[in-house]
């Protein structure tokens, strides 16, 4: 599969007005959450984790490096749920680099199936970020770039956790929207955003991880990982 930093398909208008969370005394992942309504406008996260990263990248500049990754703990990267930074929500992962060989990382996660997308489909990238700190090179976790195939989001499927017949990814994860016309003059961050997600993991190195525009269902059985 096709690795691209560049998801122009589902852009959308970056935010010029500075989030009161960036720069508050203090601040939690919650803060993040209570922006769901404005982040997800069909109000459905699935598979959606590409837009906290837009949301969270268009402000990096207002943010110290500590916010910035505080953040991006704050969603489990492939489903685009909320989660809660802690040692239950967070696993250990190996993964490969596109440049070759391997990084070994934490990623946050609302389940496992979403640990067992992550080993089958994302690798390691890099990218630079530019905080109120200053620069800084960060380890993403990356993926093929799903609007080159958007006759997937039509095709039928059948969720393996529930029982109401086949489904569509343009049903269930109504985020996943590839623009019709998109933008093709859009600025490298803008751009980089719209494909760069969203857990943060900590030591031994940071990641950001990319959501898992997946053509198919969720893996059922249980994959090892180590948290």
């Amino acid at each position: 599969m096709a690795l691209a930093l560049a998801l122009s398909c589902l852009s959308q208008p970056p935010s010029s007005q500075v989030w009161p969370p960036a720069v508050a005394s203090s601040a939690t992942v919650r803060d993040l959450h209570r922006e769901y309504g404005n982040i997800f406008r069909h109000g459905n996260r699935n598979a959606a984790s590409h837009l906290w990263a837009s949301f969270l990248l268009d402000r990096a500049s207002s943010m110290s490096t500590e916010r910035f990754e505080l953040m991006f703990s704050g969603f489990c990267a492939v489903s685009g749920s909320p989660v809660q930074p802690s040692d239950y929500t967070r696993y250990r992962l190996t993964l490969p680099l596109v440049a070759g060989g391997q990084r070994s990382g934490y990623m946050y996660y609302c389940c496992w199936p979403c640990v067992c997308d992550t080993q089958d489909f994302i690798r390691v990238d890099t990218k630079n970020v530019t905080t109120a700190s200053g620069e800084r090179q960060y380890h993403f976790a990356v993926l093929g770039n799903p609007c080159e195939h958007r006759e997937k989001l039509r095709e039928p499927f059948t969720q393996p956790f529930e029982r109401r017949g086949p489904t569509t990814l343009e049903r269930e994860a109504a985020e996943v929207k590839p623009n019709p016309n998109p933008n093709p003059i859009l600025t490298q961050n803008q751009t980089q955003a719209l494909s760069l997600s969203l857990s943060l993991v900590l030591a031994p190195f940071l990641s950001l991880a990319l959501t898992l525009a997946r053509c198919g269902a969720a893996r059922t059985a249980r994959c090892s990982a180590r948290r």
